[in-house]
């Protein structure tokens, strides 16, 4: 391959990165190194797109030859941004805290910036549960780094896992900065905590499906406030779902219908932002109100095991979540639930993953009932006829804890804002019981303990 044919290939691919089409950057990327193994930007970008799938081992092992080939380099910034991969995927694989003496990070000490070193630092220390210190960190490296809005993400999920919450959501605001977010495109002013009465509001979906469940606990004391129309325009998974909550005018798919006309519109974290009781104390959750032909769907699902405790469970996040080996739980681990005398299994798995069911010959195990769903207000119906839920951190964990349906949660060491903490407790779902791992990465104790209470439950 000639230079000029390298190059023409290299911004070919590199397009296909920037509009998203990852399958053809990833075969691009991959021929290119077959052609010329020694370009470092080739192995950076391509952990990229690893990292973004969920691979990190494979991301690190990638930017470290970056790395390696970088370092006979002049290319300072090719560099400095591999570092800057590396040190995040390397998170991802459990494996920040390497990052506190930096020997990893910078081996061949180019960098020499002290915001950034302690950026890295503070997100270490966040890794491994130091939060208050990591606070520090945080607060030191602002007076120097460039890129405070992205470093105030972490800063923000620093705040909310030690309870301070009011200036933790202020901090988070600066997600409208980091140029990943847009203003939603509706018209009128965004609600600012003023009063709504007579008001034409939209109530806009963003972040996860689960950060939605748990804002809807604030929707009784949003529409006290008497606006002349609520429209929330939401992800369509959770269309019906919110359809049935009191006060709620129209709901509209967010991806159809992205330009409701209305006075102010508002986003769901704004709800908690403006609306936290003075104590910092959030609401209980409302159990959403479910459809009757999704009752009835659930009602048949279940009436073969009426004599049976019936477990709902999920075992692996969305694959599209840069995190996703971190929340996934060997699907295996549940055959030891099967052995217990009198459980039935029902998968509530939106991707069966591949079909790890049928894989794994646990088809007549686990019954399947989660792909089949139309959205979340079949899951929450489900739900409802289960004596357990069993999840990993995902939106099912959410809406079984606000169904009131006990569910025990099995989740990932550092634990995510809303789990933080220690013991079993969360203030915001009493009906939940949050199981921790011990050692990150690691669910054969966990399971341990889940079939032993499983047992005694069922004694």
């Amino acid at each position: 391959m000639t230079d000029e044919e390298f190059l023409h290939e290299f911004k070919a691919t590199l397009a296909l990165h920037q509009d998203g089409d990852l399958k053809g950057a990833e075969a691009g990327y991959k021929a290119l190194i077959q052609a010329r193994p020694a370009v470092p930007s080739l192995w950076s970008n391509l952990a990229l797109i690893y990292r973004k799938r969920g691979h990190a081992k494979a991301a690190v092992a990638m930017n470290l030859r970056a790395m390696e080939l970088h370092a006979n380099s002049n290319d300072d910034d090719g560099y400095a941004r591999t570092t800057r991969n590396l040190f995040n995927v390397m998170r991802d694989a459990f494996r920040g805290d390497e990052g506190l003496t930096m020997d990893v990070m910078d081996p061949s000490n180019r960098l020499q910036v002290a915001g950034m070193t302690d950026f890295w630092r503070a997100r270490a220390l966040l890794d491994q549960s130091r939060v208050r210190e990591s606070i520090l960190f945080f607060k030191t490296a602002a007076q120097s780094v460039d890129n405070i809005h992205d470093m105030n993400l972490d800063l923000a999920m620093a705040l909310l896992k030690i309870g301070e919450y009011r200036e933790g959501f202020e901090v988070f605001e600066s997600r409208w900065h980091t140029g990943h977010m847009d203003q939603p495109p509706t018209s009128g002013t965004r609600w600012n905590g003023e009063a709504i009465d007579g008001k034409r509001v939209a109530l806009i979906g963003e972040q996860g499906l689960g950060d939605m469940i748990f804002m809807s606990r604030f929707l009784p004391q949003f529409v006290a406030q008497r606006p002349a129309h609520l429209t929330v325009s939401i992800q369509k998974a959770l269309c019906r779902l919110f359809a049935g909550c009191p006060g709620v005018d129209s709901v509209t798919d967010k991806k159809k219908v992205p330009n409701p006309d209305m006075d102010t519109w508002l986003v769901g974290f704004d709800l908690a932002r403006h609306l936290l009781a003075e104590n910092g104390t959030f609401p209980p959750p409302v159990p959403f109100q479910v459809p009757q032909e999704a009752s009835e769907r659930a009602a048949e699902f279940v009436a073969p095991y009426l004599d049976r405790f019936k477990v709902g469970i999920v075992w692996r996040t969305s694959r599209n979540n840069k995190i996703a080996d971190q929340k996934t739980v060997d699907f295996r681990h549940f055959f030891r639930l099967c052995e217990i005398p009198k459980v039935q299994l029902f998968s509530l798995q939106k991707d069966p993953s591949d079909n790890d069911i049928v894989a794994n010959g646990a088809d007549l195990l686990v019954i399947d009932a989660g792909s089949s769903d139309a959205d979340l207000a079949d899951t929450a119906a489900l739900i409802q006829k289960l004596n357990l839920v069993i999840t990993v951190d995902t939106a099912v964990a959410h809406l079984a804890g606000t169904m009131g349906t006990p569910v025990w949660l099995l989740t990932p060491e550092p634990a995510y804002w809303y789990w933080y903490g220690v013991g079993e407790h969360t203030p915001f779902y009493p009906s939940m019981r949050v199981v921790r791992q011990s050692r990150p990465g690691v669910w054969d104790d966990v399971f341990d303990r889940i079939v032993n209470d499983l047992k005694r439950v069922l004694q």
